[in-house]
């Protein structure tokens, strides 16, 4: 469940590149309703959203079978052994208190919070062989980097 208690999947998904030329596998933990499942957004609270991800690129389109890859992958035992139980295991605490003066649009997490949600969710995976080297905080892909934490080193 997220953090508002609506449902939690993972999801393996094909990704086309922009122009065509490249494709790949995105995967990651994604609201269970109502949303694009490849965003891999969870809401933490009214104010926050997490996200989950991973992929591996793969070859350009035109010399891929996206489907199959990307099911390949979610049967592989690399995603089933290592990358799932990742996905499976994280929790997040309680979300960082909302200072009302100090809020951002809904849904962003504000520079004074980065730091706190980047050492949470490297906490939660630090643990695993297999958890990615860094965690970076930003409140979208084409947004500013707020907060990042080495995991692992």
């Amino acid at each position: 469940m997220d953090g508002i208690g609506n449902p939690v999947q993972t999801v393996v998904a094909g990704s086309f590149g922009h122009d065509g030329s490249s494709t790949g596998v995105a995967y990651g933990a994604a609201a269970g309703t109502g949303a694009d499942t490849t965003l891999f957004d969870i809401r933490w609270g009214n104010h926050h959203i997490l996200s989950f991800s991973g992929g591996s690129e793969l070859d350009s389109y035109d010399q891929v079978d996206l489907p199959a890859e990307t099911q390949q992958f979610a049967d592989s035992p690399r995603f089933r052994q290592d990358i799932l139980p990742i996905l499976r295991s994280l929790t997040a605490g309680e979300p960082p208190a909302v200072d009302s003066e100090a809020t951002g649009p809904t849904g962003t997490i504000l520079d004074t919070d980065a730091d706190i949600v980047a050492e949470d969710v490297a906490s939660a995976v630090s643990g695993s062989p297999d958890a990615p080297h860094t965690v970076t905080v930003s409140n979208g892909a084409d947004k500013p980097t707020l907060a990042t934490v080495t995991v692992n080193d």
